[in-house]
């Protein structure tokens, strides 16, 4: 059985849940709030978490990509061409994993999450 807290920052406070995880079944065993000036020390003596913070330029999107594309490094250039006004550049992170297959169109469709790097 595995224990991991999930958090979630917005403004002043950080929302905290507890999970356990057994098998496929996840569980919420505990919530809190905890003012954000003392999420230190609460981080301090916990080992597995999760964070979530509210950005402004945080991009959350789904991509259709000719399924004849198998290579790793086409479909990242692929997807990277359909954000270039939204991604600067490579140096912005972000995660690409595939969401399922369009039988009809020939199309694999990617769920695209990131955030734009600080310049």
């Amino acid at each position: 059985m595995k224990q991991y807290y999930a958090i979630d920052i917005r403004n002043d406070y950080a929302t905290v849940l507890l999970f356990k995880k057994k098998r496929d079944v996840v569980t919420v065993v505990d919530s809190q709030i905890v003012n954000i000036l003392e999420l230190k020390d609460f981080l301090d003596s916990r080992y597995s978490f999760y964070l979530s913070v509210e950005m402004s330029e945080v991009f959350d999107e789904r991509v259709d990509v000719p399924s004849a594309i198998k290579n790793d490094s086409v479909i990242k250039n692929f997807i990277l061409k359909k954000f270039k006004d939204s991604i600067s550049d490579e140096k912005d992170l972000f995660n690409y994993y595939e969401v399922e297959q369009n039988e009809h169109d020939s199309t694999t469709t990617y769920q695209v999450d990131g955030v734009e790097s600080k310049k």
